[in-house]
């Protein structure tokens, strides 16, 4: 590019066309790109910061490993795709029909609620992710409800969740060895049928000595549930031996706090005689199937009887202590002691006959249940 410059000086030509002979090193990068010219390659300048200025914070010295390294060229910006430029499109230059936004992609469509709950499982429901609303939630029967609901509850004709059962219980069936010698036999058995809120029971109580049925009785009684573990019991109860009597009855039967069974019944028969009786017992369990039982029980008469030798107020009190062993759940031998003794009118009247008042026997039976 020298020679034409020198040319041009010696042939006179003015200033402003060597101007323009000096503009060609001037190179673009369009010029480069239609093939008119070749941009210079950049010179990497030599890196002019002394340790001197760098201590006096006039520059930096770079590091080994970038002095090394050679300056690369800026590298070009690819163009965006049509894709990416059409969200740079606002709605202010939509308006001003500059671009055109894009149509909003079709959003999934909601599941109802109702359906939404049916995905709720069980397992979710019990680690209180969700809450099954399809399933009808069952009402408490122990009062805590927050108000009354009526039996049955709404959702409750479709399940079997009242069926009729039955169960018979012989809850003591033993011999017995008196201090008097003599060896009666006990049974006392009940038996009920029903549903879970009303039933009805059946109470035998027999008691044989040799081949004499000293006493035999029968309960029929109606039973309703009033509240958790407990029951209400009305009927009648008849006595076969030693007198043929009938008495109206009613009473309750359940669970008291802290697992006592208890029983209680208040009867009422010809000629105002009454009579009452309460009975517990305690299951002090020594293993998983073994326990040890012990059970108190009075009997008391509103007035003297002395066709039966009873007199009136506590009649007697009779304490037991038995230990059991299931077997299985339906059938438990068991052995024991009980203690009975006889108060007021009753004790003179066993006097008279030549009875003992109090007694000390040792049993063995068996309790089961089906």
């Amino acid at each position: 590019m020298k020679t034409p410059v020198i040319t041009m000086l010696l042939l006179g030509l003015p200033i402003p066309v060597l101007a323009l002979a000096a503009q060609d090193n001037s190179c673009t990068p369009e010029h480069e790109a239609m093939g008119h010219c070749k941009m210079p390659a950049p010179v990497v300048q030599a890196n002019t910061c002394t340790p001197e200025h760098a201590a006096m914070g006039h520059c930096k010295m770079p590091t080994p490993a970038q002095a090394r390294q050679p300056v690369q060229p800026a590298a070009k910006t690819a163009p965006k795709p049509a894709a990416a430029q059409a969200n740079t499109c606002t709605p202010e230059h939509e308006a001003m029909g500059h671009c055109q936004m894009p149509a909003p992609a079709p959003q999934p469509a909601l599941k109802p609620a109702a359906a939404q709950a049916d995905t709720c499982t069980p397992e979710h429901e019990a680690m209180g992710h969700c809450k099954s609303v399809s399933t009808p939630t069952i009402p408490v029967s122990d009062g805590s409800a927050s108000e009354d609901i009526p039996m049955p509850f709404p959702g409750a004709m479709h399940m079997a969740d009242d069926p009729f059962l039955s169960k018979v219980m012989i809850n003591r069936f033993e011999i017995v060895d008196s201090d008097e010698g003599d060896k009666p036999v006990v049974l006392e058995a009940e038996a009920w049928f029903g549903k879970d809120l009303n039933k009805l029971w059946l109470k035998a109580d027999v008691e044989r000595v040799g081949s004499e049925t000293e006493e035999a009785r029968l309960q029929l009684l109606y039973s309703h549930a009033i509240a958790p573990y407990w029951d209400i019991q009305a009927g009648i109860r008849k006595d076969f031996k030693p007198v043929q009597r009938e008495w109206a009855t009613v009473g309750v039967k359940g669970l008291a706090p802290y697992f006592f069974d208890v029983d209680a019944a208040l009867f009422v028969g010809e000629g105002g005689k009454t009579a009452a009786t309460l009975s517990g017992e305690y299951e002090l369990m020594l293993s998983q199937k073994t326990a040890v039982i012990p059970e108190l029980s009075l009997n008391l008469y509103g007035q003297d009887d002395p066709e039966t030798g009873v007199g009136s107020g506590l009649s007697n009190a009779n304490l037991s202590l038995r230990l059991q062993h299931e077997f299985k759940r339906e059938f438990a031998p068991y052995i024991g002691v009980t203690w009975n003794k006889l108060f007021g009118g009753t004790a003179d009247y066993a006097r008279e006959a030549g009875k003992a008042t109090r007694d000390t026997q040792v049993m063995m039976g068996i309790q089961a249940w089906f």
